[in-house]
């Protein structure tokens, strides 16, 4: 007996696009609580060993109070990832 879906694309759930991770070699870091700094250290270290995406295995610790470091913070690696043209997933951690 076949099987018929009755999902349409208008009621899927929408998923992140994968390609840049499944497409190179995909660098591996957990547990950075919050530090920026080591977070743009490791990207360009694995960038420069052919990791072309950076997943974060949780504990990403950043904790959003809206201060003017935590937004130069983020902005500094946001322009790394950047500039290595490297995207970075987060899993969620327990804290």
């Amino acid at each position: 007996m076949a099987m018929t879906s009755t999902a349409t694309t208008a009621t899927r759930p929408r998923t992140a696009d994968m390609t840049p991770a499944l497409g190179g070699r995909v660098g591996l870091i957990g547990d950075t609580h919050g530090d920026a700094a080591f977070l743009r250290h490791a990207a360009t270290v694995l960038a420069a060993r052919g990791c072309t995406s950076l997943v974060q295995l949780g504990d990403f610790g950043m904790i959003w109070r809206g201060t003017r470091m935590e937004s130069r913070a983020l902005a500094e690696l946001n322009d790394v990832l950047t500039v290595l043209g490297m995207p970075l997933y987060v899993v969620l951690g327990n804290h």
